[in-house]
Parts: C-alpha cells; sequence; structure tokens
C-alpha cells in the first residue's frame, strides 16, 4: 500500500538518489545539498511530498511555498516542481494523488508551475488548471554592433538614455514603503532572501520611483557567454502600474552593462504596460535563448500552468524553479 507523506529532515538522501535515477541521472539537486537546502528545506522538512511502498521512494512532488522567503506573507501560495513517479513502481494516479495531497493539507490560494512539457500541461487542463506560455520581451542595445547571443531582434535606431527614474539598489536594507502589488504577494524580505541572499547568482537590484517614491523592485541576473552578455529580469516585486519608465532608463542600464539586450519573460502583466515601457515581443523569426547552462541558441516556449482565484496573478521567471543554476 502507498504511503503519502511530508518528507522529513532525514529523508534527504533517498530525496536525491530518486533524482538523480528516476529524473535525471547528475541532475543539480541531486549532488548539490546547498541548493537544495535554500530552495527546498523549511524548518524540519523539506518541502516534498512522497510516496512510498515498502519504505522505497515511487514519487515526488516538490513544492516552494512563497512564504519561504518571508514567514509574514500571508496568503497560501505554492509553486510546484519536481513531480515525478517511478513508473517501474507506481500504479496509475498516483501522481494526481501527490498533487491532491498538497490541496489537503495546504488548502493553497494559488497553485502555480512553470518549465512544463506539453504532456504534462494536458494532465494540468484535465485538473482545471489554466494554461498557456510565458511571454518574452526585449530591448535590443541599438549600440551593438553584433549580437552573439540573440538573432533578428528589432533594434530600435535611436539611442538615449535617462536613468531619473532609476535607482541601483546596492543595499536592499534601504528599500522602504515597497508597495503590495499583483498576487502573490511579495515583499522587502522576500527580495533578501529570495535574490540577495542567493548561494550562487548574483542579482542586480533597480528601483523605479514614481516622482521620486519607490513604485517597484526590478530584479535582474547578468547573464553571460564566452562572447557576450545580457540583462534578464526575472521578477518586477511593487506596483508595476505605477513605474513611468521608459525605453531610455532602460537603455541606461543596458549601457552601463555593455549588454546586447535586455528580456523579461512575464505572463499576466498586459503587453500595452511592456510597450510602454519600450520592450518589444519577442515574434517571428527572433531567436532570443532561455537555456544557458549549457547555452543553448535557440527558442524555447516556457509553458506554465496555474488555479487560482486571486484576481490578477502575475508570475516571472525568477518564480518556482526556473531561475537556479544547472551546473556550478
Amino acid at each position: 500500500m502507498n504511503i503519502i507523506r511530508l518528507c522529513n529532515r532525514d529523508d534527504v538522501e533517498s530525496i536525491q538518489s530518486f533524482i538523480n535515477d528516476v529524473w535525471r541521472q547528475g541532475h543539480i539537486l541531486s549532488v548539490n545539498k546547498d541548493l537544495l537546502d535554500f530552495q527546498y528545506l523549511q524548518d524540519d522538512r523539506y518541502n516534498f511530498f512522497i510516496a512510498e511502498d515498502s519504505q522505497k521512494i515511487i514519487g515526488i512532488l516538490g513544492f516552494v511555498p512563497v512564504n519561504l522567503f518571508d514567514r509574514s506573507l500571508s496568503g497560501r501560495d505554492y509553486w510546484l516542481a519536481l513531480w515525478k513517479t517511478d513508473d517501474k513502481y507506481a500504479s496509475p494516479g498516483l501522481g494526481i494523488s501527490l498533487l491532491r495531497a498538497l490541496y489537503k493539507t495546504f488548502m493553497p490560494d494559488s497553485v502555480g508551475v512553470s518549465g512544463i512539457n506539453s504532456e504534462v500541461r494536458k494532465l494540468y487542463e484535465i485538473m482545471g488548471f489554466r494554461t498557456g506560455k510565458m511571454a518574452h520581451y526585449y530591448i535590443a542595445n541599438p549600440k551593438c554592433r553584433e549580437f552573439h547571443i540573440a538573432e533578428n531582434m528589432e533594434v530600435k535606431p535611436e539611442f538615449e538614455t535617462d536613468n531619473s527614474c532609476f535607482r541601483e539598489i546596492t543595499d536592499v536594507a534601504h528599500i522602504t514603503d515597497l508597495p503590495l502589488g499583483y498576487c502573490p504577494h511579495k515583499s522587502k524580505e522576500y527580495i533578501v532572501n529570495r535574490y540577495y541572499k542567493h548561494l550562487f547568482y548574483k542579482y542586480l537590484f533597480w528601483g523605479a520611483c514614481n516622482n521620486e517614491k519607490l513604485a517597484a523592485v526590478f530584479v535582474m541576473r547578468l547573464q553571460k557567454t564566452k562572447e557576450s552578455r545580457c540583462l534578464r529580469i526575472v521578477d518586477i516585486i511593487g506596483n508595476y502600474r505605477e513605474v513611468c519608465m521608459k525605453r531610455k532608463g532602460f537603455l541606461s542600464i543596458i549601457d552601463l552593462f555593455n549588454a546586447e539586450y535586455m528580456d523579461c519573460l512575464n505572463f499576466g502583466i498586459a503587453e500595452n504596460i511592456f510597450f510602454d515601457w519600450g520592450f518589444t515581443k519577442k515574434e517571428g523569426n527572433t531567436v532570443i535563448p532561455n537555456f544557458f547552462e549549457p547555452f543553448l541558441k535557440e527558442n524555447a516556449d516556457i509553458q506554465f500552468a496555474y488555479k487560482t482565484n486571486c484576481p490578477e496573478y502575475v508570475f516571472f521567471k525568477g518564480d518556482g524553479d526556473q531561475d537556479r543554476p544547472n551546473i556550478l
């Protein structure tokens, strides 16, 4: 008989072995406990539901609560990751039972997941989740003479910078009066614990101001290849509707880091807002890679699924399990 339960601290070696043997050999979470702890360890448990048969793990469902990074956040919001059963031993429907265990245990306000494949997407749709693919926006650097990372981007020739509405935040402790925006709610403490204290990635923080008042924090990561670099917006925390930034503000940051372009993967923010900010939507034969570890010069649609009653549900690449190292 299968037993489904939460993962205890002393299950960690079994979890890592399952990930290596059933999910993918050499997976970063199976070999690097520090990264596993950072993303999944919470108090006396790891944030996995596990299914056992005769004390052997035959299925797992990983989840990342938004309040893992700020316990004061009141919403019961969860991101899913690493949903897998062992086909050799698991009975049909075991994966669904793992997901039902999460709902029964936590009664979430929202559940979301990104980076899924088409087969799993159909399964989520059967369970009543909304699905789609994240929109991909970019601003190309008109000073760049040769693009090594992306291809066939729309390059607007004019170049004018203005960083009067943007300010770099070198110490996130100085963030004050950050307004709450969309659902799931995030906070200054979330920024500190999710991004500022990340074990392996160095994130950049830029505050967008409206009449000298902080409206939102743009969380970015400088992505380098052997030949070039780009800037990736992985999160926008605050009230994005109050951001009056225009293209020349973003160009000032692109120019500062001598990047080919700046991009952002998003669901939930209307495209006209990105257009007002000066971004272009990736379409047609434009190629903007999403995978850098290892680097693949090709497009990759990021499919998602979510279920919530929140009126304005928004997520980015930094949510869930997408923006983490694959290679160290």
